[in-house]
């Protein structure tokens, strides 16, 4: 086999498995943070409103030492009854766009260490916790209040 057969067969053997294996870890953190769990109960496939905050921190899991982060690839928006979770499309596998009703959410305050963040639960999926920080939980309350006023 000459050089540039193998050289060829690598390139064509990467393009194939790189994006199995990307989609196979993208599904399985889904899994593992509960994103998937909650897509059950709140799973969204309609038009997502325009996003109001992109690009944003998240954290989500089912107990505080294992929390997956959605660093700079989550966007957040609310309107008038209902939050609204995403990522950015590449990570979309495993992680469908979630809408959970605002009168589901129950939001606490979380210190870890020199952080202030609020932990967001949806009523069907109690055991999943949403860290946001209380900086974005201010701006999603303000836009909030504004769209009902």
């Amino acid at each position: 086999m000459s050089g540039g057969t193998t050289a060829l067969i690598i390139a064509f053997g990467f393009l194939l498995v790189f994006p199995l294996f990307w989609m196979a870890i993208v599904w399985l953190l889904s899994g593992l943070s509960g994103w998937r769990t909650l897509a059950r109960h709140y799973g969204y496939s309609g038009a997502l409103p325009r996003t109001q905050h992109q690009y944003q921190y998240l954290s989500m899991g089912y107990n505080r030492i294992f929390m997956m982060r959605y660093n700079l690839i989550a966007n957040i928006s609310v309107d008038e009854s209902y939050l609204y979770l995403s990522v950015m499309r590449i990570f979309s596998i495993g992680n469908k766009p979630l809408r959970i009703p605002l009168a589901d959410l129950d939001v606490s305050d979380v210190n870890m260490s020199f952080l202030k963040s609020k932990c967001v639960r949806a009523a069907r999926a109690t055991n999943i916790r949403i860290h946001l920080s209380t900086r974005l939980v201010k701006k999603l309350e303000a836009g909030q209040m504004a769209l009902q006023t």
